[in-house]
């Protein structure tokens, strides 16, 4: 593993005579996998962000295309606040998140899909969103879809996600969401709580989805604060890291029992978790789960 930067530690330390960017530190983790001419897109899209305080750390998962590392390496050179990982060794999208979401030296830490893109004012109107609720587990913004004639005809805006009075109403309102475990998965995420609770975790049919039961774990800790601007949008690269998942049945029942375990380790009491595992169970029974 080779660990480059814009600048090492000390280089991301603010130039003598400057005083540090003020206000919360943010690390966007950007996990990347070939397909670099998108990934270089969201890049820039990071770079020219508004908030100064911004470190982008990005982890090449050994991409085999021969070139992506290359364009990576050219692209962080001379950039102070970029962390650029390049792996000798895949470590699957949960891993390479994984380990960039340990290596934050924010105070939050966002997934950039390395084949999205982000408004310059992305990151600064959620910071102020945060400050706005300091117990907020989360806070994201409205996703917007480019026409997609594949997987998502006319549809131009992804759904909010499901919100709740109450963290046990929120995880409910999950479980019984209309678009299943497509919760949209971007946003501030408290670097603090994002580790005690723990990162994405690779069940028994691998990556696929791991970020749902994730994003239980996390509905579980606190309020989800929606930003109702559109804020993100969302691409799909047919060619990345994801098209490689399976999605048969058993992959599905691998990762619904994932999301139990999520469930059954929230801080509910036993008969929350019990309606809880029910819903889970009858609800999602038709996606292959035992």
């Amino acid at each position: 593993m080779t660990a480059l930067a814009g600048g090492d530690a000390a280089a991301r330390e603010a130039p003598a005579g400057q005083d540090p960017p003020s206000g919360p530190k943010v690390s966007a983790l950007v996990p990347v996998w070939n397909s670099a001419e998108q990934a270089l897109e969201m890049l820039d899209a990071l770079a020219a962000q508004t908030w100064p305080n911004l470190e982008i750390l990005v982890g090449d998962d050994a991409s085999p295309d021969g070139r992506t590392p290359d364009l990576l390496r050219a692209w962080a050179e001379g950039r102070g606040n970029v962390v650029l990982i390049l792996r000798e060794d895949n470590l699957g999208w949960v891993g390479n998140y994984n380990d960039l979401m340990q290596r934050a030296s924010g105070d939050f830490v966002f997934f950039a899909g390395h084949d999205d893109l982000v408004p310059p004012g992305y990151v600064a109107r959620l910071v102020r969103a945060a400050q706005d609720a300091p117990d907020a587990a989360r806070v994201y913004g409205d996703h917007l879809l480019p026409e997609d004639p594949g997987q998502h005809p006319g549809l131009m805006h992804w759904p909010p996600a499901p919100h709740g009075p109450t963290p046990f109403d929120q995880v409910m309102a999950a479980i019984r969401w209309r678009e299943g475990s497509c919760i949209p998965n971007k946003g501030l995420i408290p670097t603090a709580l994002h580790r005690r609770i723990g990162g994405l975790r690779r069940h028994a049919g691998g990556d696929f989805q791991s970020d749902w039961p994730l994003m239980l774990r996390l509905y579980a800790q606190g309020p989800i604060v929606r930003v109702a601007e559109p804020l993100y949008v969302k691409r799909w690269d047919y060619d990345g890291v994801s098209a490689r998942w399976s999605s048969d049945a058993a992959t599905w029942g691998a990762m619904l029992d994932s999301a139990a375990e999520a469930l059954r380790g929230s801080p509910f009491g036993w008969l929350k978790k019990q309606r809880l595992l029910v819903i889970l169970r009858l609800l999602h029974a038709r996606e292959g789960w035992p």
